[in-house]
């Protein structure tokens, strides 16, 4: 975990980011919205950083992490690919709806969770059938 002294300095980060961001004509408030996330990912990845000088992560994990990102960024990409035909609800509800059936599909075929984890699921024991 991220010490004290380095909470104060993120904190000045984020302010700094965020005065310059926000002062950018093609950002206006936006500039926020980006300094925040680049700073909690500072955060985050300085905390991963020490969760594994403390070996409190395994090495597995980093695949199954790498396998869910893989998923989600293709259920984004498949969610924006709909939503460029256009604004109805009705085009946006099934980007959501084929977005969620990419994911699972991605899940499934990057064999992120075992049979056994399956089946613990609600419903596991019928989605386990599709696991090989």
């Amino acid at each position: 975990p991220i010490f004290p002294k380095k909470i104060k300095q993120m904190k000045l980060y984020l302010l700094t980011l965020d005065l310059l961001l926000k002062k950018l004509q093609s950002l206006n408030i936006f500039g926020s919205i980006y300094s925040t996330l680049i700073c909690f990912a500072f955060v985050l990845i300085l905390n991963v950083i020490s969760l594994i000088r403390y070996n409190y992560i395994d090495k597995g994990l980093w695949i199954s992490l790498f396998k869910i990102f893989i998923s989600a960024f293709a259920c984004g990409v498949s969610a924006f690919l709909i939503s460029c035909f256009g604004g109805s609800k009705l085009l946006s509800l099934l980007a959501i709806f084929v977005a969620m059936v990419v994911y699972f599909a991605m899940i499934l075929l990057t064999k992120t969770f075992t049979k056994q984890d399956v089946e613990r699921f609600p419903a596991g024991k019928y989605l386990a059938k599709f696991i090989k």
